[in-house]
């Protein structure tokens, strides 16, 4: 309302005499009034959520509460200091004396029996190491051939060691350098000349070498009892295609191909997979035949939560969501439950079994044109929310698949994707190997050289098959 409201128009009003608090003139003010209001508060909730709630000192406007402060930067009170621990080994003594005052330039000093100690750790920047293989040739009486030996680490027709070539690529796809970035690297640090464009000639070259160890990560993969899938966007050469994404708690393999459909998953997983497949919505994944399907509960959360924001004055709209959500939110908890140890088999199953009639006697919304699609999804796909309850080991979002796609995603946003389908190719095999070593928890860059030296006894190999 506003307070000592004075007509604007008394003097000249239609009606003759002031009506008072019926004057619409005056209604409609309030109303406007009122609808600022509205508009301050919903103005003020909108910035608290984007920057953050301020303190206010000095509040004296009645009805008005104090909004909470600002939450400190930096760790929380009481979380423990991190420290650098001292080194096992000390490289190299070094003892610090002097000659004179470093205050006034004095130079009778007596010394004291206190010493003090202080350990630093630096990085000795390695130089290049030229390496001259003389190799004795030898002649084969039974097949009449002349040959020569391969010495340790030694690139057949190569200037360049395998060293140097797997930190260029470690550079490239980890480190997420670009090739005139490494190329400045390689001179200014380590003294060795190596032209711009030679350095995608090194990613080549392990990539021929690779293509066996990606093909057997592959193999593992449709042999494996469960993947994730995911894709994002990607360019080639300009043109939108899409990176692929499948793995386990062993083999992560990437693919690049310009299709979003069904046969990128059948190319890799085969045509039956008989595992559990993880995935979103994605209808590319509909019709692939499978041991099992888990859709992920997460992606169907966010949509719920937005279709609530959205349709928030449609109160069965936003009860029919809260009460989706409440079902999945049991199913998660019972979930928890069981890898805590909190729930004995018995109660398990008999609370799975309540989650799955419920599940299956849900009722439908109203007939609602704006939510009609995605009450359909959610019909079509109602026997893949809970599989992640009968497999253990399964999980109830497809969380992996994405952190396994962080990676290329910062990588593209830096180089914008690929120019040739050599470079397509690199990047699959390079990728799924470095990711594939990380998983296993190996160092990529041994693994990287151990393939470009000898591809068939590369440790990742035996690794990745073991059970």
């Amino acid at each position: 309302m506003v307070e000592d409201f004075q007509c604007p128009v008394k003097d000249e009003c239609l009606i003759g005499k002031c009506p008072g608090e019926s004057c619409p003139i005056k209604r409609k003010i309030d109303s406007q009034a009122a609808e600022i209001q509205f508009l301050k508060q919903e103005l003020a909730e909108l910035r608290a959520k984007m920057y953050g709630r301020k303190h206010k000192k000095n509040n004296d406007e009645e009805g008005e509460e104090e909004l909470p402060a600002q939450k400190k930067r930096g760790a929380p009170r009481g979380h423990p200091g991190w420290y650098r621990k001292k080194p096992d080994k000390i490289d190299k003594v070094i003892e610090v004396k002097s000659s004179c005052c470093p205050h006034c330039g004095n130079k009778h000093i007596t010394p004291c029996r206190k010493v003090e100690e202080h350990i630093q750790e630096d990085i000795v920047l390695p130089m290049v190491k030229a390496t001259l293989y003389r190799k004795r040739t030898y002649y084969c009486n039974k097949c009449q051939a002349n040959f020569s030996g391969r010495g340790k680490d030694e690139l057949l027709n190569s200037y360049i060691g395998p060293t140097a070539k797997t930190l260029a690529c470690i550079l490239k796809y980890d480190i997420k350098v670009s090739d005139r970035g490494i190329h400045q690297i390689f001179k200014n640090l380590f003294n060795l000349k190596v032209s711009t464009g030679s350095v995608p000639g090194f990613r080549d070259q392990l990539s021929r070498r690779g293509v066996r160890t990606y093909g057997q990560m592959i193999d593992v993969l449709r042999k494996s009892a469960y993947a994730h899938c995911d894709e994002t966007g990607w360019n080639v050469d300009g043109e939108n295609h899409w990176l692929w994404s499948f793995s386990n708690n062993k083999v992560s393999v990437f693919h690049i191909d310009k299709s979003r459909g069904q046969k990128v998953v059948k190319e890799i997983l085969s045509d039956e997979y008989r595992g559990i497949l993880i995935s979103d919505f994605l209808s590319a994944y509909n019709k692939i035949i499978a041991k099992g399907k888990q859709r992920c509960l997460v992606h169907l959360k966010r949509d719920l939560k937005q279709t609530m924001e959205r349709f928030s004055a449609d109160e069965s709209i936003v009860r029919w969501c809260a009460e989706l959500k409440k079902l999945i939110n049991r199913a998660i908890e019972l979930d928890k439950d069981r890898e805590a140890g909190r729930i004995n088999k018995k109660a398990f199953l008999k609370r799975r079994k309540d989650i799955e009639k419920a599940l299956e006697y849900f009722q439908m919304p109203p007939d609602k044109k704006e939510i009609q699609r995605f009450t359909k999804r959610v019909l079509r796909h109602k026997d893949e929310l809970l599989t992640f309850l009968y497999y253990e080991g399964i999980a109830y979002h497809n969380n992996h698949a994405e952190q396994q796609l962080r990676m290329n995603v910062i990588l593209k946003k830096i180089t914008n994707g690929n120019r040739s389908l050599s470079g397509v190719n690199n990047h699959n095999i390079i990728m799924s190997i470095l990711k594939t070593a990380l998983l296993n928890g190996l160092n990529p860059f041994d693994v990287m050289k151990e393939i470009l030296v000898d591809p068939g006894k590369s440790r990742i190999d035996a690794l990745i098959r073991a059970p």
